[in-house]
């Protein structure tokens, strides 16, 4: 198993990427599997909820067309902190 912190890292890295210099990425699976490895940490329980909601703010354009997930964690965390940017 990956440790959270090296899949946060990634994840976090992968966001400072221009996903239009790899032409053989299939945008579609990008999305779906960015989306199950924030489910998998948040279900982990290995992360905070801070970190989990920076996360879901940094790729929340994926989220808006998603049926399947949303991002829980980061609605409770601008609940609580509202001064979150």
């Amino acid at each position: 198993m990956i440790p959270a912190a090296k899949i946060v890292k990634l994840l976090f890295d992968l966001a400072h990427l221009d996903p239009a210099a790899d032409d053989q990425a299939d945008p579609q699976m990008l999305s779906y599997t960015i989306q199950e490895l924030i489910a998998a940490l948040e279900e982990s329980g290995e992360c905070t909820v801070e970190t989990i909601a920076k996360l879901q703010f940094t790729y929340l354009p994926l989220f808006r067309f998603s049926d399947r997930q949303k991002p829980m964690a980061l609605y409770e965390y601008l609940n609580d902190n509202p001064a979150f940017s």
